[in-house]
């Protein structure tokens, strides 16, 4: 899932899919926890936007982490089967 895709499943407090992987949860859990504390009145827009810019950057980075370990992981099948 692209990140404006989970933040769409947050933003009206649809489930995740169950096959959701550890960074599309973390994503959708901190913002869930932004737009309640928006609706709260306990942030302002402006935090609320500035928090959604550093969760969807962690976001990426978690990507590229998940990326490399199923790469790497299906790299070490490969040479176990050799």
């Amino acid at each position: 899932m692209t990140a404006d895709e989970v933040i769409e499943l947050a933003k009206h407090n649809t489930p995740l899919p169950d096959d959701a992987t550890l960074s599309e949860g973390l994503l959708y859990k901190s913002m869930r926890l932004t737009y309640a504390a928006f609706h709260e009145g306990e942030i302002t827009k402006e935090q609320g936007s500035q928090e959604r810019k550093q969760a969807v950057k962690l976001f990426d980075k978690y990507q590229l982490y998940e990326k490399a370990y199923r790469n790497n992981a299906e790299r070490g099948k490969a040479i176990g089967k050799l």
